[in-house]
């Protein structure tokens, strides 16, 4: 919705402007009354209030004027009020339509948090199965190769040089060794990047 000009809606009186109908209807009288002070320039007022009469009548006409200013802030007031408890009450109406709207709407919000939850529980519990699996498996060949002979245990260790070519690369080795010892790796004293090794130990084993 366009937002309307402030004249147009002077223009279109859409509000109640009664409370300055005083004011504006006496600017007419006031200037009848002070025609000749209005009409001074500056040097002819200057001359008038070095008279003892002169600032006088500018003393009074000074506080007519500001006694006029006090009534524009009484009716600018009084004008005003309605549509600040208007803008109060339609603040007040929209803040009650959205308690009524988040009260049913809070069960659903509710049912997909718990199934969340659940999906959360029920992930967890699958891995924490698979833990356990891969544990018990250890634990089995554990127990195998304490229960038998083992014979002819070879060891090979190959080593081998690693560029990490993508952010994503970089992000799993911070997981496996840190980021601290991912940025200590990346460059020397003399600013040259570290090559990252990687030593691969095999243990083949004949039982």
């Amino acid at each position: 919705m366009a937002t309307k000009k402030k004249e147009d809606i002077i223009e279109e009186k859409a509000f109640d402007v009664t409370p300055f109908n005083p004011i504006t209807a006496g600017l007419a009288e006031l200037d009848k009354t002070y025609a000749d002070l209005y009409a001074m320039s500056p040097e002819e007022l200057d001359k008038f209030v070095a008279l003892t009469d002169g600032v006088k009548v500018v003393k009074d006409a000074k506080k007519e004027h500001s006694g006029i200013r006090t009534k524009i802030t009484a009716a600018h007031k009084a004008a005003k009020q309605p549509y600040l408890d208007a803008g109060r009450a339609i603040d007040g109406m929209k803040k009650d339509l959205e308690k009524q709207i988040k009260d049913r709407e809070q069960p659903f919000t509710d049912a997909l948090q718990r199934l969340k939850d659940k999906e959360a529980a029920e992930t967890k519990k699958a891995q924490d199965a698979k833990i356990a699996a891969l544990e018990a498996q250890l634990a089995e060949a554990n127990a195998a190769l304490e229960a038998n002979e083992i014979v002819d245990v070879k060891f090979e260790e190959k080593t081998v040089d690693i560029t990490l070519t993508s952010k994503n690369q970089l992000v799993a080795l911070e997981k496996i060794i840190g980021k601290d010892n991912v940025q200590a790796l990346k460059f020397d004293e003399e600013g040259t990047p570290y090559t990252l090794g990687l030593l691969v130990r095999r243990k083949e084993i004949q039982l």
